[in-house]
């Protein structure tokens, strides 16, 4: 639209950026880690592609927070936050942010005014109060993130887990190098064998709550086949990995022993699965 074109491109792809970038790429949006599988690109391989053809680099912090992650140190031109989120930490208000050079800044100044996006008078306050405890809330919650990551990597009902903090992780060496301070409170796992798995677990759950939202003082849970991609058609939702039996996990404040134990009575309501004879 708009004389626009796009080229989408998997996450895991990204090493490999380079043979996708044309003459006329002007921009290259990225999000690490992503939603809702965390993948890692590292953005100053993106960057060095990005260079030839001049093109901007972008890149959406949301999972990462800037507690973990700077992306404008990294080589990005403008970095963008879901303030919805971690920043405002406390799922009551919904904002956006942009970070970048005062350059950047003043050539967005106008369309901003212009289109209406500025935030109203309630909501800048509640966000304000959200960025006083949130170093604290960062810190708390990657702590718990890789407690509740490693019970889990000991799970026989998990058929695949995904946190950067865990060297399992294929993206692991790159967000070692370019996250600090931990590697953030997402996780995305596999349970058991199918959509209907995932949702009895789900169900199970007593402390973690089910909703779409994340980075909140609460640790909360979705399915995204049936929750945030609900909007694509089926063949979309798994295209990049997906799977109907993914799930979702934004780890909170709650204490880590808590959420452990949570999620251990909720495994043992998935049953056992005899395995196949071949």
């Amino acid at each position: 639209r708009m004389g626009v074109e796009i080229t989408w491109l998997d996450a895991d792809e990204a090493d490999r950026i380079g043979e996708h970038i044309r003459p006329n790429t002007r921009m290259i949006f990225l999000e690490t880690p992503s939603n809702p599988l965390c993948k890692i690109v590292d953005v100053a391989v993106v960057r060095q592609a990005a260079d030839p053809v001049g093109a901007m680099v972008v890149v959406d912090n949301t999972f990462a927070t800037p507690y973990h992650q700077h992306p404008l140190e990294l080589g990005a031109d403008l970095v963008v936050h879901s303030a919805t989120k971690a920043l405002g930490g406390h799922n009551d208000l919904m904002a956006g942010a942009i970070a970048g050079s005062k350059e950047h800044y003043n050539n967005l100044w106008f369309t901003r005014q212009a289109i209406g996006t500025t935030l109203d008078a309630y909501s800048a306050f509640l966000l304000d109060r959200g960025l006083k405890t949130f170093e604290l809330r960062a810190e708390a919650i990657a702590h718990r993130a890789q407690v509740v990551a490693q019970f889990l990597a000991e799970q026989p009902k998990l058929t695949r887990l995904l946190y950067p903090g865990l060297t399992s992780h294929p993206g692991h060496a790159v967000a070692a190098r370019q996250m600090h301070g931990g590697f953030g409170g997402m996780l995305a796992f596999d349970v058991g064998e199918d959509e209907e798995d995932a949702k009895r677990f789900v169900a199970a759950l007593k402390t973690i709550y089910h909703a779409v939202s994340l980075g909140a003082t609460e640790s909360l849970i979705c399915i995204p086949y049936l929750t945030t991609m609900l909007y694509l058609p089926p063949e979309r939702r798994t295209g990049f990995g997906v799977r109907k039996n993914t799930v979702r996990l934004s780890i909170g404040i709650e204490p880590a022993d808590k959420l452990v134990k949570d999620l251990k009575q909720a495994l043992a309501c998935v049953p056992e699965r005899a395995p196949q004879s071949t």
